[in-house]
């Protein structure tokens, strides 16, 4: 973990979204870039400006001996979550699958949403 905990600190730092000292996050700064990704896409915006609001009071507590820092880690990790859990209806894909992550989410606080997956057609000729 320690390297992907110092592989974020960089990017949060380079560009702008973490101090210099690695302390704190530059909310402003995350509102902006994090919200160009949603722009134009309906409530994903609202469901974003919540999960930074939810994230970035919850991610500034360092609890290993890690020499960089794993606030950018803890943040990134809590917005994909706060972003599944918070999915707009007229998004959500409302399988028995989807389901059964969200409520084992919503249950189990330490637990990551799965990574995205891309479903490919079924080839019958192999």
């Amino acid at each position: 973990m320690e390297a992907r905990y110092c592989i974020e600190e960089c990017v949060y730092k380079g560009v702008g979204l973490l101090d210099e000292s690695s302390t704190e996050l530059n909310h402003e700064r995350l509102i902006q870039e994090f919200k160009r990704g949603v722009a134009g896409a309906g409530q994903w915006g609202t469901v974003m400006d919540e999960a930074i609001n939810v994230c970035t009071g919850s991610s500034g507590q360092e609890s290993s001996d890690s020499s960089c820092s794993e606030i950018p880690h803890a943040f990134t990790r809590c917005l994909i979550r706060q972003l599944f859990l918070n999915c707009p209806a007229d998004k959500w894909n409302n399988s028995a699958e989807c389901n059964l992550v969200k409520d084992r989410m919503q249950v189990c606080p330490n637990i990551p949403p799965p990574p995205p997956i891309q479903h490919r057609p079924h080839n019958d000729s192999n």
